[in-house]
């Protein structure tokens, strides 16, 4: 009878259903919208919805695709740049910020601009918590940034293709919009290593900072710094 018990989810687990399913539904909204008329024409309408659903879920980290990515429109091309950034959930093989950084990152941003605590199910979200998702988030960017200048200044490929070629690379999505067979040896080595670090680099950055000692003993005065 223990298993019909009505039990409350742990924080966790309400922020990776919360954020997946926000993603899924609104990328797959977007993406319909947005290619109606684009990659998803010709079809009945439960295809395009079933594409759509399709790409929403894929560009987080599946790798496949059942358009042709090459032909998408702008809006689309940054619906799929930030689902693929935002990855999967942790614990997983997906790559990406992953689902509890950016529902932290919410969170956060909900709560503050309401004045309120960061509160979540009556528990607490950890100051160091939110540090270490800033952390991993701007650790994030700075590689990912580096790896565009670097794709832009050596290969001669459509610029938003090398982006998204980045991104893909960073997230271990597998995704491309036409550009992989264009890059010469020195693009694949980028992407080669961009890969890479977006695999190892951020569990090699939490298990770091999970060893940081940060419990000190000294208090100082809090320093006043304007943001505007």
């Amino acid at each position: 009878m223990n298993l019909f018990k009505r039990k409350k989810l742990p924080p966790v687990s309400v922020i990776v259903l919360t954020v997946t399913c926000a993603l899924l539904f609104f990328g797959t909204l977007f993406f319909f919208i947005s290619e109606y008329n684009g990659v998803l024409s010709g079809m009945t309408i439960a295809d395009k919805i079933n594409n759509a659903w399709f790409q929403s879920v894929t560009a987080r980290t599946a790798g496949f695709n059942s358009v042709d990515l090459s032909n998408i429109n702008m809006g689309t091309f940054l619906l799929m740049v930030g689902l693929m950034i935002a990855g999967g959930s942790p614990g997983s093989t997906a790559g990406g910020l992953k689902t509890t950084t950016v529902g932290i990152f919410f969170l956060t941003f909900w709560n503050t601009i309401r004045g309120k605590d960061n509160i979540i199910r009556n528990r607490a979200i950890r100051i160091d918590t939110i540090q270490k998702a800033v952390t991993l988030t701007a650790a994030y960017f700075f590689i990912l940034g580096i790896s565009i200048l670097m794709l832009l200044t050596t290969q001669s490929a459509n610029p938003l293709k090398l982006i998204f070629e980045a991104v893909s690379a960073l997230g271990t999505v597998g995704l491309t919009m036409g550009a992989t067979t264009a890059l010469d040896g020195v693009g694949k080595i980028i992407i080669i290593a961009t890969m890479f670090l977006g695999r190892v680099a951020p569990a090699t950055l939490v298990c770091y900072l999970n060893t940081r000692i940060t419990d000190s003993r000294i208090g100082y005065p809090d320093a006043k710094i304007s943001l505007t």
